[in-house]
């Protein structure tokens, strides 16, 4: 079993968990839009990062990544046995609720642009070379 989280640390895309298991085995934690209703373990299990822990002390950790900044989420931890003869249940996994939000800033990331940028004349044969942007952040209301 869990102890509950010792520290969950947030950065802008990606949440860092620390927890102490009191036996070898699996921790899957994985993060949430606030107020989505978790119905079995395996919505952890399945979308959840893990880290593993070989012995019966010390402290472990979970990366969660490819999240958004300026977010809340629900963070929920999940441990099974290396065998899975030993699983945590759900009311258990439920108390290890943590409501954190990622860190500031949203951002616009520039993936790919064009090595020359040709001035545009109507009728030429030189392709246009596109831009491509990504947003590190869902929109703050809707578009």
């Amino acid at each position: 079993n869990i102890e509950l989280p010792i520290s969950v640390v947030a950065n802008t895309t990606s949440i860092q968990v620390a927890a102490s298991l009191d036996r070898p085995g699996n921790l899957y934690c994985a993060a949430f839009h606030t107020g989505i209703v978790l119905s079995s373990v395996l919505s952890i299990k399945s979308r959840g990062y893990v880290g593993e822990k070989m012995n019966s002390n010390g402290i472990i950790f979970v990366n969660i990544t490819q999240l958004f900044a300026s977010t809340q989420y629900d963070v929920y931890c999940y441990t099974d046995d290396f065998s899975n003869l030993h699983a945590m249940p759900l009311q258990e996994a439920l108390l290890t609720k943590t409501t954190i939000s990622t860190l500031c800033c949203k951002q616009i990331n520039l993936l790919s642009s064009p090595a020359t940028i040709y001035q545009y004349i109507p009728g030429s044969n030189i392709p246009e070379q596109p831009f491509v942007f990504q947003l590190n952040s869902l929109p703050s209301y809707p578009i």
